[in-house]
């Protein structure tokens, strides 16, 4: 991909997730907690900042993305972490963010 295909393909999904305002789980640390989820409101996503296992796997399903910036990691990330990493690989969303991460790195 050119630099100028990923600007085109960022603007397109700006203007996707403006339309259809979708869920994101984040997993974030105390610091960025409120500028993770006012970032994620102001570009027109609906924020959902999760703790337990349990939530982490649901969103990980049913969310449209996953935010993932722990920082220091906490003994309670270290219990939702592998609900969530294990549910994305099972989805194949994890397949997609590494193909994607490629491609910019190409640039």
């Amino acid at each position: 991909m050119t630099k100028e295909e990923i600007q085109n393909q960022i603007a397109q999904t700006v203007e996707t997730v403006k339309k259809t305002n979708p869920m994101v789980g984040s997993i974030t640390n105390m610091v960025t907690i409120n500028l993770v989820a006012n970032a994620q409101l102001a570009v027109g996503g609906s924020a959902a900042m999760v703790y337990l296992p349990e939530e982490g796997e649901v969103l990980a399903k049913s969310g449209q993305a996953m935010y993932i910036n722990v920082g220091t990691l906490l003994p309670i990330h270290e219990e939702i972490l592998p609900y969530v990493a294990k549910t994305l690989r099972d989805t194949f969303r994890y397949n997609f963010l590494m193909n994607f991460i490629k491609q910019v790195q190409q640039i």
